[in-house]
């Protein structure tokens, strides 16, 4: 595990931040890596509340779509972590074939 300033109080494994693209200093990855964030970031007790599309131009983010998915906060711990998980899951997947396709994404502790 390292922790990389970048990331939002979180570590990941080395080899997801090791092929992480960096942009105006901030990390994305293409979607395979991404997804293995998205389960990575669940199985370690934090909700993924937000995923970015974007595409490197000139070493600065391209803002395509952002993801909206909703999850009550009412649910159950797990439930609201899966519920956020299957969410970004399904945004990637739906963005994976875009060429040049890049995902930022945003989790929280939760709780």
């Amino acid at each position: 595990m390292m922790y990389d300033e970048r990331l939002p109080g979180f570590d990941l494994p080395c080899n997801l931040i090791a092929r992480a693209t960096v942009l105006a200093n901030e990390v994305a990855w293409p979607a395979d890596l991404a997804l293995r964030v998205v389960d990575h970031v669940v199985q370690n007790g934090s909700a993924v509340v937000g995923v970015e599309l974007w595409q490197s131009v000139g070493n600065q983010p391209k803002w395509i779509a952002s993801s909206d998915f909703y999850c009550d906060d009412a649910l159950s711990p797990d439930a609201y972590r899966q519920c956020c998980a299957n969410g970004a899951r399904q945004f990637i997947n739906r963005w994976q074939h875009d060429p040049g396709s890049l995902f930022n994404l945003a989790w929280i502790d939760w709780p």
